[in-house]
Order: C-alpha cells, then structure tokens, then sequence
C-alpha cells in the first residue's frame, strides 16, 4: 500500500532521503543502502550523523553558505576521492535571469534521468518564488518526481514536502542549480 506522500507524488523512482543536500548523494557514492526515513543511512540515525559529518568536512559553508553548484561539487569530488572512487557530477544551473534558464524539457528530462538512475538529485534554491514547501537559500534532495505534473517530492531537514518545480522556475528570482552524481 502507498503511503499519502506516494500518492500525491506518483513517482518515476523513489531515492533515498536525508536532511540536506550532499547526505544521501554521498550516500550513494560509497554504495551504501539509500537512506531511509527521516534520519538515517543504513537503517541506523548514528550512521547519518556520523555521514552528515563527514560530508560537511568537505563541503562547508563560507559567509554565503554553499551558495553556488560549484561549491557543492567541488567539495563532494574531493569526497569521493577520499572514498576512492571517482565522481562525475552533472549540473544544470537555473541562472537568476529568467530567460537565461533552461526549457522546462530540459529541466524534466535532468531530474527524470537521474531519478530513473536511482540518483537523489541535490536542488539549490536560493529563492522559493511563490513556493512555501521550501526554504531559500537552502539544498534539498529531489527523491521522487512526477515528470507528467513536474511535481517533486523532496526531502528538507528529514521531512518530506512536496513541491511544483514548473512553478519554481517561473518564480524564482535567484534560481539555484540541480546536480546529480556519477561515479
């Protein structure tokens, strides 16, 4: 039986959620099983911490936060080779000029391959626009997207919360960046 979030979001895929933007994409970097629930990784809350933790050796925020998609990659490659394995990040940045960003296609077709690849999807939002369901200048994880009503189901500080990513990017005035990992 699905639970209520499953079916606002029927989703392409379900990933792995956690309560930040690089937790579970690392997560899958080393293999581990996807994170589940509100706070863990591998079954266990005390694996996540010590997960979040790690991460945040390598990806830290300066006086902007991580503000940019390159910050988040630059500091998640070096995570990976501390791990051994090579990382291959693919961004799509969604600049603040609204017609500089990329078709909606596009953006559709970025989070559904990753999806599909069992890849959480790292989502910057700098600005919600006329969101409510998520905070600025914040990283989240797409974990389930429907790509017939561009609806997202994303994971933000454990919690799930559901979110129209067409209406984001009418309505964002800064814009931010999806990444998703290869390995």
């Amino acid at each position: 039986m699905r639970t209520q979030a499953e079916k606002r979001v029927p989703a392409v895929r379900r990933n792995g959620t956690g309560s930040g933007g690089a937790v579970c994409p690392a997560a899958g970097l080393l293999r581990r099983p996807t994170c589940y629930g509100t706070a863990s990784v591998d079954g266990e809350k005390g694996s996540y911490v010590e997960l979040m933790e790690e991460v945040f050796t390598f990806i830290t925020p300066g006086w902007g936060g991580v503000n940019r998609a390159a910050l988040f990659t630059d500091g998640i490659v070096r995570y990976g080779a501390k791990a051994g394995r090579q990382v291959i990040p693919l961004v799509l940045e969604i600049p603040a000029w609204p017609r500089k960003r990329p078709q909606i296609d596009v953006v559709k077709d970025f989070i559904t391959a990753s999806i599909r690849e069992n890849a959480p999807v790292a989502f910057l939002n700098l600005t919600n626009g006329t969101l409510r369901t998520i905070e600025n200048w914040h990283w989240v994880t797409v974990i389930a997207f429907d790509p017939d009503t561009m609806r997202a189901e994303i994971s933000d500080y454990g919690e799930t919360v559901n979110a129209d990513v067409s209406v984001w990017l009418k309505t964002s005035i800064l814009g931010g960046a999806f990444v998703r990992l290869r390995s």
